[in-house]
């Protein structure tokens, strides 16, 4: 009983201190946004954009098919986190990519030669984050960021990304 006890009030305690210390925390002492993306809560059935489907509140956009989503606009929609697969060869090149507003916009780029011009223009109110893992992928490309973490990545052979555009973004990655 003793042992019981002890550790719900050590428990209790603990949750109660680590929570006002986090409120206080984030309370805007040095004017800086908060990174933390606001929860995205979306009942809607899943849209027709989403070519590959959704899961939960994640729209999937499948750009698997060679140059497949090259040069034509793609607008996530809104109330889903976008998840953007170029996985074919060459696939949304010249793309423009549109990010809901409020939620988070991940975009893969593993074909080969994908993602070359693209660019990607990330949430206000959400992290964003652009992955150029194929080889010689997102050559040319650029990406704009939001208030919020926005991250790039070149892991592929010759991936290379034109720019990053930081701006007010909290945490800003620029790895390629």
């Amino acid at each position: 009983d003793t042992d019981a006890d002890t550790d719900a009030d050590t428990d209790a305690d603990t949750d109660a201190d680590t929570d006002a210390d986090t409120d206080a925390d984030t309370g805007g002492d040095t004017g800086a946004p908060a990174c933390e993306d606001a929860p995205v809560w979306s009942t809607d059935p899943c849209p027709s954009e989403c070519t590959g489907g959704c899961s939960g509140t994640t729209c999937t956009i499948d750009c698997g098919r060679a140059a497949s989503c090259s040069g034509v606009p793609v607008r996530c929609p809104e109330g889903y986190t976008c998840d953007l697969q170029c996985t074919g060869g060459a696939s949304c090149s010249g793309l423009l990519v549109t990010c809901p507003r409020e939620a988070p916009c991940e975009v893969e780029c593993s074909g080969a030669a994908a993602c070359s011009g693209m660019l990607v223009n990330c949430p206000d109110t959400a992290h964003c984050d652009l992955s150029c893992s194929g080889p010689a992928t997102c050559s040319g490309g650029l990406l704009t960021c939001g208030d919020k973490a926005c991250e790039a990545s070149c892991t592929g052979r010759g991936a290379s990304l034109g720019g990053v555009t930081c701006g007010p973004s909290c945490d800003c990655t620029n790895g390629c």
